[in-house]
């Protein structure tokens, strides 16, 4: 078994565990096709590469989980607030 064949086994072995999205999965099923096909000095880049990508989707999904903990935080309180309203 190639070190991709491995990395590609695992990762469909952790689908369940972990809750990404599918372009994350995609991302990291791309990132195993690379692993073990090329020399030391590429794959350094290409694992320098991925960490870039990875920060990058890391950062959008802290936006993402900001900007929606604040919607929900914010629904959450004028639905509270229309209850009383109507219990009134």
């Amino acid at each position: 078994m190639d070190a991709g064949s491995a990395w590609r086994e695992a990762v469909q072995s952790e689908k369940d565990q972990l809750p990404l999205e599918a372009s994350d999965w995609e991302m990291l099923s791309d990132f195993g096709e690379m692993l073990g096909k090329s020399d030391r000095q590429l794959q350094e880049s290409v694992l320098e590469m991925e960490k870039e990508k990875i920060s990058a989707m890391e950062k959008k999904a802290r936006e993402v989980m900001e900007t929606k903990g604040k919607l929900y935080r914010t629904l959450g309180a004028l639905s509270g607030a229309a209850a009383v309203i109507l219990l009134i």
